[in-house]
């Protein structure tokens, strides 16, 4: 087979355009058709995750070298029938409040479409009873993340951190499980990489961000919805499932109910007050006072209060303002 011929094929295989006949096509059209859509799944890159060249640069760095250590590693359970319905579900969510707020109508979603299977939960230790007595999950899986709990960059990644033999520890616990299906809505190559060192036989996930090699299932973004609710619940209807986007919310008690509203009385937070979480990783006041002003202009407008959360406690103002309707 000559080098253009060769060229060709892989070419076609790529990107899915050989016919179980063999058919070839044109090579310059499959040339054309792979330069769009690296233009596209680039420009979907800068303006979806704002990841810069440099960044991407270390990102496909980082992914040779994870090409060449899998095979030290023991690989993943095969995936043997993609129909058959899934017994165990791991949902991979390990960042920080906001997150599983956000996380919410996926999970309710996912408990409708799948109500037999039982769905395990890897999130962040100190968040671990946030959704409790919610029925979202059957199991949450405390987690350790070197990278989520520092702000600098060299404490994220110091190789010397006893969170990484906390975290390797509870990675093993989870590959013990033998998880069918392991889930993540991060669009990001060390989710991926969790999702791959997780066992499980079925992996869903984005590969926009790096880490496509690692999915049984990558899943292209909707970029007409950015949300990252929305990022979440497309996942399922990649599976087929299209979601109920009506579904969301934390069930609160009656006295839960009443507690937050003292709650946001004894702060002096109005229960028609807007709130703005500025993010817990944000960076400087300064920074955060920035985007909150500019947050608060867009959604908000000039006539509506605004309440800065960080200066509270996240826990308590967030499950106060949903169950007062604020939030």
């Amino acid at each position: 087979m000559g080098f253009l011929a060769a060229t060709e094929r892989l070419i076609c295989l790529e990107i899915g355009r050989l016919s179980p006949k063999g058919k070839r096509y044109n090579l310059a059209l499959s040339l054309s058709s792979l330069g769009n859509a690296q233009q596209s799944e680039a420009a979907a890159r800068a303006g979806f995750l704002k990841i810069a060249p440099r960044k991407w640069r270390l990102v496909r760095a980082f992914e040779s070298v994870l090409k060449a250590l899998l095979p030290m590693l023991p690989a993943p359970r095969t995936l043997e029938d993609s129909a058959k319905l899934p017994k165990c579900i791991l949902v991979v969510e390990y960042w920080n409040l906001g997150d599983l707020a956000i996380l919410v109508p996926f999970l309710k979603n996912l408990r409708a479409s799948y109500p037999a299977a039982r769905i395990a939960l890897l999130v962040n230790e100190s968040l671990k009873s946030f959704l409790e007595g919610q029925g979202l999950v059957d199991e949450f899986i405390p987690v350790r993340v070197p990278w989520v709990r520092h702000h600098l960059r060299w404490k994220k990644y110091n190789p010397f951190s006893r969170d990484w033999i906390s975290f390797a520890r509870t990675l093993r616990a989870v590959r013990k499980r033998q998880f069918d299906w392991a889930i993540s809505g991060r669009m990001d190559l060390r989710d991926n990489f969790l999702l791959w060192l997780s066992g499980a036989a079925r992996r869903i996930g984005y590969g926009l961000g790096g880490g496509r090699f690692l999915l049984t299932d990558c899943v292209n973004p909707d970029l007409s919805r950015p949300h990252r609710a929305d990022i979440w619940l497309r996942l399922l209807e990649a599976l087929g499932k299209p979601p109920n986007r009506d579904l969301g919310g934390i069930l609160l008690s009656a006295d839960e109910f009443t507690s937050a509203q003292l709650f946001l009385q004894e702060k002096g937070i109005p229960l028609d007050a807007f709130l703005i979480g500025g993010g817990e990783m944000s960076g400087s006041p300064k920074w955060r006072s920035i985007y909150w002003r500019r947050a608060t202009r867009t959604s908000c407008g000039s006539q509506t209060r605004a309440i800065r959360p960080w200066r509270l406690d996240w826990r308590d103002v967030i499950r106060s303002a949903w169950s007062s309707g604020t939030f």
